[in-house]
């Protein structure tokens, strides 16, 4: 199915050579529909010719950074990511990619230097002051873990499953 669609764009894009036309979504359209394929090498292609078109660009830079981690290019992934804080240091979410990439490769303090930029970067967030307090809690900081829980509930405060973490914190210290 998702060939079909890459094959779709591809014939699109082909049908509107030497168009002055602005092709980007049409090339993210086709560099979505071949990472959901699997064509990995492909939808690459695809990512770097929508960046050397916008070079700028923070969501065309993330995508080419999370194609790199899906198919499993992870020091090119980490290297994708710094470029989008590069471009833009308050972005929190391309630290909070980089924290979760570098906690699956086991380098655990650089993921909670990455996951604690991002809670710098965007304080009233949310989801990254809460990740930031599990990645805390899993590396027994608990005075730290409890201290970001409060944080995130205080900016929302029907998080249930971050409610039950900051118990278990206060009760059991884990």
């Amino acid at each position: 199915r998702w060939d079909d669609a890459a094959s779709a764009y591809t014939a699109a894009l082909a049908s509107r050579a030497g168009s002055s036309a602005d092709d980007s979504a049409l090339r993210l359209k086709l560099a979505g529909a071949l990472a959901a394929a699997g064509r990995w090498d492909a939808a690459l292609q695809e990512y770097q010719r929508l960046i050397i078109a916008n070079p700028n660009d923070i969501a065309m830079n993330m995508a080419l950074g999370n194609a790199y981690r899906q198919s499993g290019r992870s020091q090119q992934a980490l290297t994708q990511y710094r470029r989008v804080n590069q471009l833009a240091p308050s972005y929190p979410f391309a630290y909070s990619r980089q924290g979760e990439l570098l906690d699956e490769l086991g380098r655990l303090d650089e993921a909670l230097a990455a996951y604690q930029a991002a809670a710098t970067a965007a304080p009233d967030n949310a989801d990254v002051v809460l990740t930031l307090a599990v990645a805390y809690r899993k590396r027994g900081m608990v005075a730290e873990a409890i201290a970001a829980f409060e944080a995130g509930l205080a900016i929302d405060p029907t998080r249930d499953a971050a409610r039950l973490a900051l118990e278990d914190l206060r009760t059991k210290g884990k």
